[in-house]
């Protein structure tokens, strides 16, 4: 991941040694059931890539505790999907666009996600 540098004006998000720019969180929404089969369509674009997750959704549906997280979603100014991730114990993302990457990451790292009324465990950054 690139990080930029900015000027201490904005929201700079300090990760160890790293001072970046926290992304547009606006744009990601938690899925629900009613969005399955958009999600699978655009999962549909990289089947190799995405098998993981669309076994998920095909299995479980979106909201089953079964898939032990919650998925998240990243959508254009048209409200198109350009990032899936499910965020828990398992954790994948698949993004079209780094906006996307970088808020479903920012997502993670920011340990704001709670499955079953607790908090996901921490988990430490690793991209760079």
């Amino acid at each position: 991941m690139r990080t930029s540098q900015v000027p201490i004006t904005g929201r700079p998000q300090c990760y160890g040694h790293m001072l970046t720019v926290a992304p547009d969180l606006s744009r990601r929404r938690e899925l629900t059931n009613i969005n399955k089969t958009e999600t699978i369509a655009f999962l549909a674009l990289r089947p190799v890539h995405t098998v993981v997750m669309t076994s998920f959704i095909r299995d479980n549906g979106i909201e089953n505790s079964l898939n032990q997280g919650k998925f998240f979603g990243y959508r254009n100014e048209q409200r198109e999907l350009e990032g899936v991730a499910p965020i828990g114990h398992t954790t994948l993302v698949e993004a079209q666009i780094d906006a996307a990457l970088k808020a479903l990451a920012f997502t993670v790292m920011s340990n704001d996600v709670f499955l079953d009324g607790e908090r996901a465990s921490h988990v430490e950054p690793v991209l760079e």
